[in-house]
């Protein structure tokens, strides 16, 4: 399924989401139609400059958002945090910052729980809540020149995720909601800034639709099979761009290095798979991954997940 609307916040943004899936708003929210899924979604304007949507969701299809946007004199930021399980595999959800330039397209799986928070806020209002100068190194990307595209992409953590839980399941619509919406996007916004500020780089630019989207099919090959390392001149010519700025580009859209990337989604799948699948032993795990030397594989996992991998496995057997 394809719903395609436009990011225009005043122009009738929910409206049109809605008019497209032939459902009422009621008092700034519309239930999903049952032939497409379960679930609703629901818009809250903090102020005029800090506004939000909140998707939450089970599709009986796969739905793509493709938000188009082409906008003169942009002076807001759009982040986007989208969690799905699918089981239990975080690393796949991400945070991205965007300027409304960019159309970019989602995948969202069919059958998978779904939260999906969009965040537009104004470049003035984000400074005054992190408290920031403008030209601070960290955060000068976002005091650039916002008419030109870029984006940020940074992975989903559990803090974020029981934030996103919260907004999702939050049912109070009385006079104290818009202050407890309020709070959580403070959340979201503080838990992105204290990852992006310890990514290997943030230094700004400017990349155009094309290259984005190129560099994000790099991330869906990596993740199709974890268990064989990237090879970067075949990626680079499986997206006809050379090696050399794919790497750079990669690096600032994702703050660390395509390998880099492949071994922390790499772990996680480890993770996942001792969490979920309990007739898997580590080094049925270790092989299934790709690695021959499960000493190296235990060592890779400590790293990225904290304990070893036998640890793991027994602190998450279900009693």
């Amino acid at each position: 399924m394809h719903i395609e609307f436009g990011s225009d916040w005043n122009s009738g943004f929910m409206e049109e989401f809605a008019g497209k899936l032939k459902q009422e708003i009621k008092d700034n929210i519309f239930p999903l139609p049952p032939e497409i899924g379960e679930g609703f979604s629901k818009k809250i304007d903090i102020d005029k400059d800090l506004r939000f949507i909140i998707h939450s969701y089970h599709l009986n299809e796969p739905l793509t958002a493709n938000r188009k946007a082409a906008l003169a004199n942009v002076d807001q930021l759009t982040f986007r945090f989208l969690y799905y399980q699918k089981p239990d595999k975080s690393y796949l959800s991400n945070v991205q910052v965007l300027n409304d330039t960019i159309d970019v397209t989602d995948y969202f799986p069919p059958h998978a729980p779904i939260c999906y928070v969009i965040v537009k806020i104004k470049l003035q209002k984000l400074l005054s809540i992190l408290e920031i100068h403008p030209l601070s190194k960290e955060f000068s990307s976002f005091t650039n020149d916002l008419n030109r595209p870029f984006i940020y992409q940074e992975s989903m953590t559990p803090e974020i995720r029981g934030v996103l839980m919260g907004l999702s399941d939050y049912k109070e619509h009385g006079t104290l909601e818009k202050l407890y919406c309020k709070i959580k996007i403070m959340e979201l916004l503080y838990h992105f800034f204290i990852r992006f500020s310890r990514r290997a780089t943030y230094d700004f630019m400017h990349v155009n639709k094309a290259d984005i989207e190129k560099i994000l099919g790099i991330e869906r090959i990596i993740l199709q099979d974890l268990g064989t390392p990237p090879k970067l001149p075949q990626l680079a010519r499986s997206i006809g761009m050379c090696e050399s700025k794919m790497k750079q580009l990669f690096k600032k859209i994702y703050g660390d290095s395509i390998y880099n990337y492949y071994l922390s989604a790499r772990m996680n799948e480890a993770a996942s798979l001792l969490k979920n699948d309990k007739s898997l032993s580590v080094s049925e795990v270790g092989y299934a991954l790709g690695f021959s030397n499960l000493s190296h594989f235990a060592q890779l996992f400590k790293r990225y997940i904290g304990v070893n991998p036998k640890e793991f496995s027994l602190n998450n057997l279900t009693v």
